[in-house]
């Protein structure tokens, strides 16, 4: 009997003993149960970027703006007693190192993903979408990425389809131009798509595109196109081509090399410091279309001396605002949904409305097609400073996306 008696004492304590220690660790997983619920202690927030490749110009400022975010709202007590953490994977724009990457933050239990810029950005984001955990494009602006992915997909910066649109009215009712000269890449949207939404648009107010010429990313050399457009008849009054980094200052180089002075328009690909290595001469008046600048007077203005403040110099490129905004429109869903990830999550950001962010006052996300509604800035190359020009007006017509 005593044998016995202290037998079961002894399996009684054990059962207990598990019992408290169940209950004691529940909830310390960081909310990995997909839908960021009340025991949610962390927020994690995932992103494969292109840290050392081709993207990097862009994937690394976004990288820096969405951490100084996280840093000032952790700092302030974090988001309905949650912390944001966000865990950074090089995928060195490899497709197959992207879409890994990709499974190991899910693996990891993110609740949300950031979209590279490279072209697998519809790769990695299928697979959130799979697993129904709201993602968006990044600094990606091609129009087609958030239906090439699904209803988790969300685009929060200006579209190509309305930059292209906004410069082609600009540089035919401002500047006049009647012809253009394209350039664009076949190799992904953006610079394959952007070209033919400016011509859609300048077509139809009357202009007349009289040569188009493809070119590979990352060719290191543009000679040939240069010469085809030095030879172009008539002579184009413009150039248009949404070139990007790390061709545009080889490109610009070369044309200024073969004295062709035809005036280069561009867009937000270039509205970044990289640039610079054109040299002062080649860039001298070119303009681009990009998300926005900081005038003084501007939410931007006041971005970028809170961040040299807490930092010590200012942002290089208006692409760590862009980060940054990520997550304050993050930071708002979630106030909505109480701390709560998944479904809920996805529904607040595909509501969200007058939201105050780095590049704009009143933020306004498109619950059907899932873009964001956005203004156009428009930028001129003084030498190698980046100068304000003004705010584009929305366009008449916007090309529906290809």
């Amino acid at each position: 009997m005593k044998k016995r008696s202290m037998a079961l004492l002894i399996a009684l304590l054990a059962v207990a003993a598990m019992a408290f220690f169940a209950v004691s660790c529940g909830g310390d997983d960081g909310g990995d149960d997909g839908d960021g619920g009340d025991e949610a202690k962390v927020f994690k927030i995932g992103y494969s970027a292109d840290l050392s490749g081709g993207y990097s110009s862009y994937d690394v400022p976004i990288r820096d703006g969405a951490q100084y975010a996280i840093d000032k709202i952790n700092e302030a007590g974090g988001i309905a007693g949650m912390k944001l953490e966000m865990i950074v994977k090089d995928n060195k724009n490899d497709k197959a190192l992207a879409v890994q990457t990709t499974q190991e933050l899910i693996d990891e239990g993110i609740q949300y993903l950031i979209g590279t810029t490279s072209d697998h950005v519809v790769a990695c984001n299928r697979l959130a979408q799979d697993n129904e955990i709201p993602s968006d494009t990044g600094d990606g602006t091609a129009p087609n990425l958030v239906d090439d992915v699904g209803e988790w997909c969300f685009q929060y910066i200006m579209q190509d389809n309305l930059q292209g649109a906004a410069m082609a009215e600009y540089c035919y009712g401002e500047l006049g131009y009647r012809t253009a000269y394209l350039l664009k890449s076949p190799d992904v949207p953006y610079s394959n798509n952007l070209p033919l939404y400016f011509k859609d648009v300048f077509e139809k107010l009357g202009g007349e595109v009289v040569g188009i010429s493809d070119y590979k990313l990352e060719a290191g050399d543009f000679s040939a196109q240069v010469t085809k457009i030095a030879n172009a008849s008539p002579k184009p009054d413009m150039i248009y081509t949404p070139m990007f980094m790390p061709d545009t200052p080889v490109f610009l180089k070369q044309l200024k090399a073969a004295g062709v002075d035809i005036p280069v328009v561009t867009s937000d690909g270039n509205d970044t410091p990289d640039i610079l290595s054109a040299g002062p001469k080649a860039l001298d008046g070119m303009i681009l279309t990009t998300f926005a600048f900081p005038e003084p007077g501007t939410s931007l203005y006041d971005f970028y001396q809170q961040y040299e403040q807490d930092k010590g110099s200012p942002p290089e490129t208006v692409i760590v605002a862009n980060g940054y905004d990520i997550i304050l429109i993050l930071q708002a869903a979630l106030e909505q949904t109480g701390g709560k990830g998944g479904q809920a999550l996805r529904d607040a950001l595909a509501e969200l409305s007058g939201v105050k962010i780095a590049t704009t006052d009143n933020y306004v996300m498109d619950a059907d097609s899932r873009r964001a509604e956005r203004e156009v800035a428009l930028l001129k190359m003084d030498g190698d400073l980046f100068t304000f020009v003004q705010q584009l007006p929305f366009p008449q017509y916007v090309p529906a996306p290809l």
